[in-house]
């Protein structure tokens, strides 16, 4: 078998990216839980943790065990797609000469071409110019949108290396 046969069999690189439905009842959630901790924790330096306060650290990390998490996945595009998808959208006029493209038109595309959500019906996508308005309206974070763009441009553009300390024929586990 070639190089080319075991590439071309490979299915290509996806990455999730995880993010909690609802930030307030996260913020509250993991407020409760390191307040219980750091009551254990004291309570253990003291030489007893009463069953009270163990609960509340129970109660606490099973709260947040139940929170809702968005799940959307990241796709590599092909290269010839990706090639594609840059060159519909140039750098405007005027833009640094270094510039790939604009950022304006390129991320909500690039996101609308390689993330969907994971839901209980199966995948969700969206459009374009779903992307953009989400961004505008602040359906997202500053945070979550870069993280997003970060991803789908860095699963496009760099390589998915594996550690030399993991997989078979590494040495570290049975081959």
């Amino acid at each position: 078998m070639s190089i080319r046969d075991r590439v071309r069999g490979r299915a290509l690189p996806t990455e999730p990216v995880r993010f909690w439905a609802d930030t307030g009842r996260w913020a509250a959630a993991a407020t409760e839980l390191e307040e219980a901790a750091a009551q254990v924790q004291a309570a253990r330096a003291r030489g007893r943790v009463p069953a009270e306060t163990q609960q509340r650290l129970d109660d606490a990390e099973a709260a947040v065990e139940q929170l809702e998490v968005r799940e959307f996945v990241v796709r590599t595009l092909t290269p010839d797609d990706w090639d594609l998808l840059v060159g519909q959208h140039p750098p405007p006029e005027g833009a640094d000469p270094d510039a790939q493209w604009d950022p304006a038109t390129f991320f909500p595309a690039l996101l609308a071409e390689t993330v969907t959500l994971t839901t209980d019906d199966g995948p969700e996508s969206s459009t374009a110019d779903e992307w953009a308005a989400m961004f505008t309206d602040g359906e997202f974070t500053t945070g979550e949108k870069n993280t997003l763009i970060n991803t789908a441009v860095r699963l496009n553009t760099s390589a998915t290396l594996v550690s030399t300390a993991m997989g078979k024929g590494s040495g570290r586990t049975p081959s």
